[in-house]
């Protein structure tokens, strides 16, 4: 089979693309040109019609980790309805190339949120992971992104 081109996504071209969740579930795959993320919604997680929204995002600072082209935003809303949180994890899958994760350490790469200016895992929790896919659930949506240790290299500095 042949391996997948992933093209990076130009800031600010993509609209956000939502999905109306009924009780039953669904599925919303993000609008990307290489649609390289799918975020599954499990039967009875929601007990309403639910209606969520992917917006691709452009890279933002993440501190020690690297990222690659994969920051985006989930929200969720419901109409006359404050809503109470998944009754059921979401699950989060995310695609890429070898040649995309380039210096990152592959076995590194989880799905983070932003909390505040801090890129966390809480309350995500990886279930598998392969040298070009991820996919975690998570009980909530937020700013997420996928992010991993560099592959750094020191020299020492000689002083005469």
């Amino acid at each position: 089979t042949p391996t997948p081109t992933f093209t990076p996504i130009p800031a600010g071209t993509l609209l956000p693309v939502s999905m109306l969740i009924p009780f039953a579930g669904g599925n919303l795959t993000s609008n990307d040109t290489n649609q390289s993320i799918l975020i599954q919604v499990p039967a009875s997680a929601v007990l309403t019609d639910t209606v969520i929204t992917y917006t691709h995002k452009s890279p933002l600072p993440s501190g020690e980790l690297a990222g690659i082209d994969r920051f985006f935003d989930l929200t969720v809303s419901q109409t006359g309805t404050l809503f109470p949180g998944f009754n059921k994890p979401v699950t989060i899958s995310v695609q890429y190339t070898k040649q995309e994760i380039g210096s990152v350490i592959s076995s590194s790469l989880n799905l983070y949120w932003l909390s505040g200016t801090t890129w966390i895992t809480d309350g995500i929790t990886t279930t598998a992971r392969t040298d070009t896919s991820l996919t975690s659930i998570t009980d909530h949506f937020t700013l997420f992104a996928l992010l991993g240790m560099a592959n750094r290299i020191y020299l020492p500095i000689i002083l005469k």
